[in-house]
C-alpha cells in the first residue's frame, strides 16, 4: 500500500472511531447509518483509488455506480433507473478502455513482445513480424548475446587447457 493510501485508510478510521467514540459518550449525535449508508463501501475505496497509479477510470466508475446506487436509497430515483443508469456506465467503461489500450499501443497490428529471447507474434502469417506479410525478420539479438557469452566461456577454457598441457 502506497503512503498517501495508508494515511487516507489511516485518518478514516480515525475519524469513524471518532464519531463511534463520541456517540457512546454522549458527547455528540452523528448518526452515520442513513439510507443508503452500505454504498459507502464502494464510494470511499473508490476515492482513495483515484490516487493510485492505476486503475483510474475504473475507480471513477465505481465512485458514480456507488452514487447512483446512494441516490436510489435515497429514493431520489427509482433502483430500476439505478440499474439501468450503472449497466450504461459499466459499458462506457469497457468501452473507453478498450479504445484508450488500443490506442496507446506503439503498434495497432500484432503484439510483439520478447520472452526469454524468443520473438512472439499475433499476426496471420507464418513470420515473426507484426505486419501480415511473408517476409521474415529475425531479430536474434538475445540469441546473439548468449552465444557471444558461450564462446567465451569456451575461449577461456581452451586457453586454461593450454596453459595446464605446457
Amino acid at each position: 500500500m502506497k503512503k498517501s493510501t495508508a494515511i487516507i485508510w489511516g485518518l478514516a478510521l480515525v475519524a469513524l472511531g471518532v464519531i463511534f467514540g463520541g456517540n457512546a459518550l454522549g458527547i455528540f449525535d452523528i448518526n452515520i447509518f442513513f439510507k443508503g449508508w452500505w454504498t459507502l463501501f464502494i464510494i470511499i475505496p473508490s476515492v482513495i483509488g483515484l490516487f493510485s497509479d492505476e486503475g483510474k477510470l475504473s475507480s471513477f466508475i465505481c465512485i458514480l455506480i456507488g452514487v447512483c446506487l446512494l441516490l436510489a436509497a435515497q429514493e431520489v430515483f427509482s433502483y430500476e433507473v439505478a440499474w439501468k443508469v450503472i449497466l450504461g456506465l459499466i459499458l462506457i467503461g469497457i468501452g473507453v478502455s478498450i479504445v484508450y489500450k488500443s490506442a496507446t499501443r506503439k503498434d495497432f497490428g500484432g503484439r510483439r513482445s520478447f520472452v526469454e529471447g524468443i520473438l512472439v507474434d499475433d499476426d496471420d502469417d507464418d513470420d515473426d513480424d507484426d505486419d501480415d506479410d511473408d517476409d521474415v525478420e529475425v531479430e536474434v539479438e538475445v540469441k546473439l548475446a548468449a552465444k557471444e557469452d558461450e564462446d567465451k566461456k569456451d575461449e577461456s577454457k581452451e586457453k586454461k587447457e593450454t596453459k595446464k598441457s605446457k
